[in-house]
């Protein structure tokens, strides 16, 4: 079995004003608008790959980062950027964690018609006809994607130890449905 690895950290600032996008075009590398296609400013960075969406109303969004760290520092970087255009920002709020996106590999493949039987049929999303996996919805913000590879994909929560926990829950659930062989010790 694998790690629980952090494929995605998306982030957001607010800094409660508007932003005339138009103004920052030409301001930064790798930047593009099309306001008839999308009313926002996007800012590509590579190494680590990411981008930072400017949205008019004073939102920044930073995606594809791998870590808190890196989102955060490259949404105080483009605010600080933001500034020296001359638009000026009075009040920003903490950078916060809007969404992770983790994948854990369970060591085995799955069937995914057997984990589609063991789970809450409620709060599952089970299409073999239209797509290649399993949804699963243990709670409001979660959603689990299930691959017959045994690769899961877990998504919406804001903190680690929240998908920590909703991992080590369904992967229980599971062993004991005999799905997945004894993880007894082994958790995310």
């Amino acid at each position: 079995m694998t790690e629980l690895l952090i494929e995605n950290v998306i982030a957001v600032a607010h800094i409660h004003q508007q932003i005339p996008l138009d103004a920052l075009v030409g301001s930064f590398p790798d930047i593009t608008y099309n306001p008839i296609d999308q009313p926002v400013c996007v800012i590509r960075f590579s190494d680590p790959k990411r981008a930072v969406f400017i949205l008019s109303d004073g939102q920044f969004f930073c995606t594809g980062s791998p870590s808190f760290d890196v989102a955060n520092e490259t949404l105080n970087n483009v605010m600080d950027m933001v500034k020296k255009t001359g638009i000026g920002i009075q009040d920003t709020c903490p950078v916060k964690i809007h969404t992770i996106t983790a994948s854990y590999d369970v060591g085995q493949s799955l069937k995914l018609s057997r984990v589609n039987e063991a789970l809450p049929i409620e709060l599952v999303s089970y299409q073999p006809n239209q797509s290649p996996w399993l949804e699963y919805h243990p709670s409001e913000h979660l959603v689990i994607l299930f691959f017959p590879s045994g690769k899961l994909i877990l998504t919406g929560h804001t903190t680690l130890e929240e998908i920590k926990a909703a991992l080590n829950s369904v992967k229980h659930t599971l062993t004991l449905k005999g799905i997945l062989e004894n993880t007894e010790g082994k958790h995310a």
